[in-house]
């Protein structure tokens, strides 16, 4: 299998070196409809013009924080390129769901002297901030230059968060020819695990005929192959050497505009023949694929479709068959926000049918059936209606389950230990809520019988009171949804009683939990007791950038607790961490962090104070974390000085730690007495090292 993929390799090698060049007006295309014509794109979108701006053309979107910007190269010529900026500053009102927050892309082109001749540059800088934090920024590069008599394309896809490790991968490619005498290439991917790399080298002994080599450096690796290419049939005969063993096959390609058609045919000695063919329409209507193995059928699959309104409406089938998948076909039909239906029906085995549709109301259906034999093995119909009226807000869902005992699907939630899902059930749930206080609601979930009755599950409301039931049976269920399932839950019931400024109690038909209460005391001070006990009394107060609270114990000892920080910035801030009390004890913890630069990072905490344990006591930690080029080091010292301790007075302590490679990395630990550095290293060429 490893040499059928090298095989492809180097199929590819021949192709991208002899196959059609990207030109200019073929990638400035993309870019010149978005710059030449921003009119018709801005107002397409609702954009109103900025008439006075430094751009040449600027449109704003306001309402849905959309910016597009243009400035061009040469106004009277908007063929030659510029400069466009996007910007998204809440891109999830275009996108729902998605876990980018805003998003920046600036696109430069640059068709160079002459427009067409296949010189040109294209380049996007992005800028992408998540929903939950952090951010990416990077950018995609494409360039067609001239080095003498050979053209040059070199594309790279590169992100600028060096120090993340979920960072998109790295590209890279690089080629090089004259398309007469040689052509050489180079294909990089780094997915910060492991970095792949291909080289390849082609010689044109005259228009035909070639030859070259095939280089995996990481796995110093290098096949030769050499070829015949005839231009009038679009296809290369080819014989290719993997350790001394040659192999003989041909590669043809061929497209007239419309539909194109791929062969890849190898003689793979006493292993067999290798047949690869693929053959499709330019939109996508019909294609086919076949794989064979000494003319056995490894997979044959046919593909058909309706893509007239694509991607918003689209019909497809797929037919195949093959040693591995047998026999059968597929079916998907999609129209957006109304209907989706998909269909799995081998020619013999288990059948699996899906289809989910929304009605004008907003009511969603969903029906999934597994049959084999004409004999049902698992089906799920579920039903979402939404409740909206003039004083309500909220939904009705009906999931009814059915599974077949020990059916194929058993093993697959039994796995996801979903327990209730092997077992047949309906259940309903039903939450309302009042439009004008959206505290207020309803919420229950039934679990319904085969005769129609049913009895709850929860019940939770805050309508005229403050009540939920958890039944029996729904707790057991979501001890094994947690693996934490124990014998004898009971009926867990739970009533609260608010009154607003004044008190909140919570009872409970538990004996650990009876109740529960919080009482207001002066407007600052509340009052909290459990099982009839007083806990403590507390106050709380939030004013600018400061958190203040007070807590009194039943004693009478305070303990005031003050938080405090300098900005609003998640990234970099100072903030302070004050603890006064009981009697003269008092503590002041400081914390400050700067996350933001992209190759270094710092990290800083200090706590001084005196108490009845430590004594005037002080401890402080600085970190620093920096990564270039992959290396990466993290520095840390610290001064320790607890009187009340054995340890001696202003202790200093360092740790260092460096990684460059897996063979090349370092990491040590001391502490300093009497300006002696006591501890070891461990380096790995030299092993470990001590000092005492």
């Amino acid at each position: 299998m490893n040499r059928i993929l090298s095989l492809c390799l180097v199929v590819f090698t021949i192709g991208a070196t002899q196959g059609s060049v990207l030109r200019a007006d073929g990638m400035m295309d993309m870019f010149q409809g978005l710059m030449s014509n921003p009119d018709a794109f801005a107002s397409s979108l609702g954009m109103e013009r900025v008439k006075r701006s430094n751009w040449d053309r600027e449109f704003n979107l306001e309402k849905m924080g959309f910016h597009f910007r243009v400035k061009y190269q040469d106004p009277s010529n908007r063929l030659k390129g510029g400069v466009a900026e996007v910007e998204f500053q809440d891109f999830r009102k275009f996108m729902q769901g998605a876990p980018v927050k805003s998003v920046k892309f600036v696109l430069t082109a640059d068709s160079g002297d002459k427009f067409a001749d296949g010189l040109f540059n294209f380049n996007i800088d992005y800028e992408l901030g998540f929903l939950f934090g952090g951010q990416d920024s990077g950018r995609v590069f494409y360039e067609r230059k001239m080095d003498g008599d050979f053209y040059e394309a070199n594309f790279e896809f590169m992100s600028d968060s060096e120090g993340n490790p979920d960072r998109p991968p790295t590209v890279q490619l690089d080629l090089k020819s004259d398309y007469k005498t040689k052509a050489t290439g180079r294909l990089f991917f780094d997915n910060h695990i492991k970095a792949k790399e291909y080289q390849w080298e082609l010689d044109f002994i005259n228009q035909e005929t070639f030859k070259g080599v095939f280089i995996r450096p990481n796995l110093k690796k290098t096949y030769s192959f050499e070829g015949k290419f005839n231009k009038g049939e679009k296809k290369v005969d080819l014989v290719v050497d993997f350790d001394g063993k040659k192999y003989n096959g041909y590669a043809d390609v061929d497209f007239d505009g419309t539909q194109g058609l791929v062969k890849v045919n190898f003689d793979l000695g006493p292993a067999g023949k290798f047949d690869f063919q693929f053959n499709a329409k330019k939109d996508m209507s019909e294609a086919g694929l076949k794989l064979f193995l000494n003319d056995k059928d490894i997979l044959t699959a046919k593909l058909k479709g309706v893509l007239d309104q694509a991607p918003r409406l689209f019909k497809y089938e797929a037919r195949y068959s093959g040693m591995v998948v047998g026999e059968g076909k597929v079916r998907v039909q999609y129209e957006r926000f109304k209907e989706l239906k998909f269909q799995y029906l081998p020619k013999t085995g288990l059948t699996f049918d899906m289809k989910a549709d929304l009605n004008d109301d907003k009511t969603l259906n969903f029906l999934a059936t597994a049959t084999e034999d004409e004999v049902k093995n698992f089906e799920v119909k579920y039903k979402l209606s939404p409740v909206n009226d003039d004083a309500t807000i909220g939904f009705n869902a009906m999931v009814d389950w059915y599974m077949k005992d020990r059916s194929p699907f058993y093993r697959f939630f039994y796995n996801m230990n979903c327990l209730h899902c092997l077992t047949s059930f309906k259940f309903q749930s039903n939450l309302a809520m009042q439009k004008n206080k959206l505290y207020k609601f309803d919420f229950e979930i039934l679990d319904l019988e085969e005769d129609g009755s049913s009895h709850k599950e929860v019940y939770i409301t805050t309508n005229d009171k403050y009540y939920a039931f958890f039944s029996e049976h729904f707790l057991n269920e979501m001890a094994h949804m947690f693996n934490s399932y124990q014998k004898f839950y009971k009926d867990f019931e739970m009533e609260g009683e608010y009154n607003p400024g004044k008190h909140l109690k919570v009872t409970t038909n538990r004996e650990w939990f009876q109740t529960l209460m919080i009482e207001n005391m002066d407007g600052y001070m509340r009052k909290v007791e459990f099982n009839g006990k007083e806990l403590f009394k507390a106050g709380f107060d939030k004013t600018g950038r400061q958190i203040k609270q007070t807590v009194e114990l039943p004693s009478g000892q305070k303990v005031d607790t003050k938080l405090t920080w300098e900005t609003d910035n998640f990234y970099e801030n100072k903030a302070k961490m004050t603890f006064d009390g009981p009697a003269t004890q008092k503590v002041e913890t400081e914390f400050m962090w700067n996350m933001t630069p992209a190759t270094k990072k710092t990290f800083a905490v200090g706590v001084a104070g005196n108490t009845e344990m430590l004594g005037e006591f002080e401890v402080s930690r600085a970190y620093e974390y920096k990564y270039n080029n992959g290396q990466q080091l993290l520095e840390s010292k610290g001064i320790t000085n607890l009187p009340y301790s054995p340890l001696p007075e202003n202790l200093q302590t360092e740790m260092e730690a460096k990684f460059n490679t897996f063979e090349d990395f370092m990491f040590n630990s001391y502490v300093i007495l009497a300006g002696e550095k006591f501890g070891w290293e461990y380096d790995n060429n030299t092993g470990f090292k001590w000092s005492f």
